[in-house]
């Protein structure tokens, strides 16, 4: 189940490395999902 059917689901960080910066990650995460509700 993704975010993309129907808003329903979750958003999982699969990221390999932990030292990015979590709150630049999160936004990154909220632009790109603000973007495709626009489309």
């Amino acid at each position: 189940m993704t975010v993309e059917s129907g808003w329903k689901g979750w958003l999982e960080d699969r990221r390999p490395a932990s030292n990015a910066d979590p709150y630049k990650v999160a936004a990154i995460i909220v632009k790109t999902v603000k973007a495709q509700n626009k489309a």
